[in-house]
């Protein structure tokens, strides 16, 4: 349901919002643009081929548009409508750092236009902002505490703190004067004496090159989390992106490893803030070179299908999820032992449920529970599951299951992923039981023929051969 919405672009007024897919990004009749520089000579580059720099970054960044190529290092715009799409592929751009195109030669993005594109990347609602202040708050003091351990004076560990708020808010979209206010709250919770000035060339000191690091790191985050990695993948992909552009940015590899390591804590930090979910009210300004688009929507109201509760039971005994169920985490493990049963199947039976008051028109679409052996279960043609969802497993099998919850008053759905994992010795496991049953039936008939009688009767067989030749 949407009420009393208004949308204004620049000048321009925008038309009513449609909904798109389960991550409620907004799309609007209109196109929000940013100036991207790139470092580089803009005629060995790109010389008079803009044309078909364009053609191809476009291609690669599809449903983002490049256009007005033009020198100054290298300059491009880009342009696009704020779908899921859209900010995928801005979150992959930002993840690698650079822009590597089929007839270019790779050039790396300048660090404030890395850090430019987090503002159109993550959707600014009211909701979300409030966590990613406080987390980034919450970043600060862990690296006050830091310096603290490391014996800094109070106004060192200060600084610590407001650089470190000041960098996780700006990675991740905040307007560089909330990101300020956040520094500033982190420094004060430290040293109560420092003045906000003093707080404020705190962060502002911070290096587009410690920014853009965090902003790929945090990108990397994200992209694993859409794709359902499991939490200790999406840390590392933080990590290593971090790592990466730091190195590129032309910080020495100690330099990097300490930004990487805070990027990879700050997404921990941020890893239960939700995508895409629009709040009561919201408003942010997208900064470019050359304009500033300006977008407020207000008294907006949506509803996101969620499961309420996820239980999994294998052999009548529940199995502890790598974390404890939270309705926006989309992402669990469930892991268990052959050694508990002993049994060759293991029965697994997992049991996602809803409110109907909250969902009355939910319904519940699972991969088929067939019995197909190690085959990976089809993630692509889900049927609509009324019970408990059961299967066997084999000794070491694993499987990954897909759970979408879908609304059809709005056709609006979410997706769950559940790795299910039966751990085995590998004498019992399915995966090696081909093998081992191969090595056996070798070994049976070699000792077949090398038994005394087969021997010997081979033996005159040959001398018979021999005398008939």
């Amino acid at each position: 349901n949407v009420n009393n919405v208004t949308i204004t672009l620049g000048s321009s007024p925008g038309a009513l919002p449609r909904y798109t897919d389960f991550y409620m990004f907004y799309v609007i009749n209109e196109e929000l643009t940013q100036d991207v520089t790139l470092k580089g000579d803009y005629e060995a580059l790109v010389g008079d081929r803009a044309d078909q720099f364009s053609q191809e970054c476009s291609a690669k960044l599809f449903p983002v548009k490049c256009k007005n190529l033009r020198p100054g290092s290298v300059i491009f715009e880009i342009s696009m409508e704020p779908s899921h799409a859209a900010r995928e592929a801005l979150l992959t751009l930002m993840k690698a750092g650079d822009l590597d195109l089929p007839s270019f030669d790779s050039a790396v993005l300048d660090p404030r236009s890395l850090v430019a594109l987090a503002a159109l990347a993550y959707p600014p609602e009211a909701s979300v902002a409030a966590q990613v202040q406080a987390a980034a708050q919450k970043a600060g003091v862990l690296e006050a505490k830091l310096a603290e351990e490391q014996r800094k004076t109070v106004r060192e560990q200060a600084r610590a703190a407001a650089e470190a708020a000041y960098t996780a808010g700006r990675a991740f979209g905040m307007p560089a004067a909330e990101a300020l206010a956040a520094a500033k709250k982190a420094a004060l919770s430290v040293d109560s004496s420092i003045s906000e000035d003093d707080a404020t060339s705190f962060a502002e000191s911070v290096s587009p090159s410690r920014l853009a690091s965090m902003a790929a790191g945090l990108a990397a985050s994200r992209l694993a989390r859409l794709h359902g990695r499991a939490a200790d993948e999406q840390f590392q992909a933080a990590y290593d992106a971090a790592f990466r552009v730091a190195i590129a940015s032309g910080m020495t590899e100690e330099e990097a490893s300490a930004a990487a390591e805070m990027t990879k804590e700050e997404a921990e930090l941020v890893d239960n803030i939700p995508i895409g979910e629009i709040g009561q009210a919201w408003t942010s300004t997208a900064a470019s070179q050359t304009q500033t688009t300006t977008f407020t929507m207000t008294s907006t109201s949506t509803f996101v299908p969620l499961l309420s509760n996820l239980t999994v039971t294998v052999d009548g005994a529940a199995c502890v999820l790598d974390r404890e169920f939270v309705p926006s985490q989309f992402s669990y493990t469930c892991e268990w032992e052959w050694s508990e049963t002993k049994k060759e199947h293991s029965v697994v039976k997992v049991d996602p449920s809803t409110e109907k008051e909250s969902c009355p028109h939910c319904k519940l679409f699972m991969p088929e529970p067939v019995e197909s052996g190690l085959a990976p279960l089809d993630d692509e043609e889900l049927v609509e599951i009324q019970e408990l969802w059961e299967r066997t497993f084999l000794p070491g099998e694993e499987q990954t299951l897909d759970i979408k919850l879908v609304t059809s008053a709005t056709s609006i759905s979410s997706r769950y992923r559940i790795t299910l994992k039966r751990h085995s010795p590998w004498f019992v496991d399915a995966r090696y039981e081909g093998t081992i049953k191969w090595i056996a039936t070798v070994c049976t008939r070699v000792l077949t023929v090398l038994s005394a009688p087969n021997f010997l009767a081979m033996s005159k067989m040959l001398q018979f051969m021999e005398l008939t030749l």
